[in-house]
């Protein structure tokens, strides 16, 4: 890693732990174009885009894990070029990706500690191993695993929760964390979050990447939207909707939640009438759930595919969680020809038994 002498502070008050100006990055074409913004210490920040390479692509360069082509980036005022990830490792940048990077043939413990195993005599020292881990996993909330036990054994979600108290257990100034609450429970998600919290008041700045705006307004400061690789907002995420930021994402006005048209609604109420019909399989009347879903009403018939289409953070996953029980609707009937009924499914399990499976994006 090369670390070039510090550079003047180029505002008042407080110096930035970060810095970035003027970071472009191209494969088969651009994915970031001219991207300046700064970072504090104990500040969250929510980085978002509709769709495309450019906020993981931004992650990977910030953590050593890629090169920009143009660009530079300072932290704690001095001009830093990462060679690879254990130089931006080495200032206390830490990532977890939406992929995992566990190892499940190996114990919680060892994963805890992979390249870093405490030794004695040349040996691996299993006590000290065992303490450490047990150690972390108290402090971060995982008291339900065992140090020795096999990482295959563990959910989806347990595994996300240790691979982030592995890296935060390193070292971490700066935490990179890209879509960590995809396949968490509302939880595991409380659990993740009371975390941050205590890293944020400790002084950790945090870049969060999601697609659940919800959850970005809940936890940052700040938010960061980019289109086309183009930095486009930058501002106070107490002062920017959900609906602002799906619009800042899209280029277009849109509405924050899934709703059919006026059109649509009569349509599916006018086909009430075929509540007997044995083609119908799943019927659907005014769902409500959470902010984004709203007056939900659909037929599906036997043999048809019906696709649920709009941008990130437009409510998709919701209604269809809400439809399985996942999320508990507010309002609202589904009815199958196993519920007996319309009902509000309040568990999966409900939902299931009426005949109804949810793969999730996240299986």
């Amino acid at each position: 890693m090369k670390v070039d002498g510090r550079l003047s502070d180029q505002t008042s008050g407080p110096s930035p732990m970060l810095r970035v100006q003027g970071l472009s990055k191209s494969y088969a074409q651009p994915v970031l174009r001219q991207l300046s913004f700064d970072l504090w210490s104990g500040q969250v920040v929510g980085l978002l885009e509709a769709n495309g390479a450019g906020k993981s692509t931004l992650s990977r360069i910030l953590a050593g894990q890629d090169r920009a082509d143009d660009g530079v980036i300072q932290f704690d005022g001095h001009h830093c070029h990462f060679a690879g990830k254990k130089d931006a490792e080495a200032l206390g940048i830490q990532i977890v990706q939406q992929e995992l990077n566990l190892i499940e043939t190996l114990s919680v413990a060892e994963n805890l500690f992979l390249n870093r195993m405490p030794t004695f005599c040349g040996w691996i020292n299993r006590t000290a191993l065992h303490q450490n881990a047990a150690a972390i996993l108290q402090t971060f909330g995982l008291n339900q695993l065992e140090p020795h036990q096999p990482v295959s054994e563990l959910g989806v979600g347990q595994q996300q929760l240790l691979e982030v108290a592995a890296s935060v257990s390193r070292p971490c100034r700066l935490l990179i964390l890209d879509e960590p609450t995809a396949a968490l429970t509302p939880t595991e998600t409380d659990l993740l979050f009371r975390q941050l919290q205590r890293m944020k008041d400790a002084g950790t700045a945090i870049v969060f990447i999601s697609h659940r705006l919800e959850e970005v307004r809940q936890l940052t400061d700040r938010i960061l939207i980019l289109r086309d690789g183009v930095l486009v907002h930058d501002g106070p995420t107490q002062q920017t909707t959900v609906t602002e930021m799906v619009q800042l994402m899209s280029g277009t006005s849109v509405t924050s939640a899934v709703s059919l048209t006026d059109d649509s609604q009569a349509a599916a109420e006018t086909n009430d009438s075929r509540l007997a019909d044995p083609a119908v399989l799943l019927r659907v009347r005014q769902l409500n759930c959470g902010p984004l879903v709203h007056n939900i009403s659909l037929d599906v018939c036997r043999g048809e595919k019906v696709g649920i289409a709009g941008l990130v953070g437009s409510g998709r996953s919701e209604v269809l969680r809400a439809i399985f029980g996942a999320d508990t609707a507010r309002s609202g009937s589904v009815q199958t020809l196993r519920s007996g009924g319309p009902q509000r499914f309040r568990h999966p399990a409900q939902a299931v038994a009426a005949g109804i499976a949810l793969v999730t994006e996240d299986h």
